[in-house]
């Protein structure tokens, strides 16, 4: 019976005679063999899960070899367009500005050349992400910078905007809070595109609020950029700071926006953080070192 693997079968043991002992001896070698076999067969299912966990982090490393291959030779596209269409771009800028200059708001062609201009800078705002996508990007400055400062300079370009859009603007700036350790112009970009994107989330929300909080955890500086939007969907939320990554369930402008806000804050030694369910709004934390 062992022989075919039936190693649950015992000899029946009466007495206390020689045969008595090695039937007796003979069921505890059953009982270990049967032991035995259950400890391998565990070792086998665990041993089995160990390689398919491996394979399976073996197939994400593999395709993020891959996409991270695609984005590199994305980034080099972009540069190299980037910088062939800056020269072009600063003439068709720097023209319809003195344009603008030789005009006043009367004038037939003032809104036209108003337009232009407008259109000529979200031109150079692109190719500027561009550029720091790619490899190419400026090195980050960092020096000790008041992070409340950064936000009220951010709310003060977007502010009227954002109350014309009938979103009500909630601040709670901590007063204690130390200086951090960041590039001022770059973290000036990260919230405004924190603040951009709350702002389309909310478009066809009934209850607009858009929260900024500063303060302090676990001894880093934190900012939390809050809405009321419409959330981000949990098959969605692993990918948003992806570079042009874009959905129509997600907002319209995102593309490499969340991507650079993401990499600008990490090359400032923190990191950016997302808590969102669909329907139920959207909170970015921006955690930085303090200065």
């Amino acid at each position: 019976a062992y022989g075919r693997g039936e190693l649950e079968r015992r000899v029946r043991v009466e007495g206390q005679d020689e045969l008595s002992e090695l039937g007796s001896t003979f069921n505890r070698m059953g009982e270990e063999l049967e032991a035995a076999r259950a400890r391998m067969l565990r070792w086998n299912d665990d041993l089995r899960v160990r390689v398919e966990e491996a394979t399976a982090e073996l197939r994400a490393a593999q395709a993020q070899l891959v996409e991270a291959q695609k984005l590199a030779a994305v980034g080099q596209l972009g540069a190299g367009v980037a910088h062939e269409i800056n020269n072009p771009l600063a003439g068709i800028l720097g023209n319809v500005q003195l344009l603008l200059l030789d005009r006043s708001s009367g004038d037939s062609d003032f809104e036209t050349l108003r337009k232009i201009e407008q259109s000529a800078k979200r031109c150079k705002d692109i190719t500027q992400n561009l550029l720091r996508f790619s490899q190419q990007r400026e090195r980050p400055d960092l020096r000790p910078v008041d992070l409340n400062s950064v936000v009220r300079d951010a709310l003060s370009l977007t502010e009227n905007q954002t109350r014309g859009e009938g979103i009500d603007l909630v601040t709670e700036l901590s007063t204690t809070a130390p200086r951090v350790r960041a590039d001022p112009g770059h973290l000036s970009q990260v919230v405004l595109a924190l603040l951009s994107n709350a702002r389309t989330a909310m478009i066809k929300t009934p209850v607009k609020r858009l929260s900024l909080r500063t303060g302090e955890r676990d001894g880093m500086c934190i900012l939390e950029v809050e809405d009321t939007g419409k959330g981000i969907a949990e098959n969605i939320r692993p990918r948003i700071f992806e570079p042009f990554f874009t959905t129509k369930d997600v907002w319209s402008n995102v593309g490499l926006g969340l991507s650079v806000a993401w990499r600008i804050v990490t090359e400032a030694g923190g990191t950016l953080e997302v808590r969102s369910e669909a329907g139920q709004g959207a909170r970015f934390t921006i955690v930085l070192p303090r200065a």
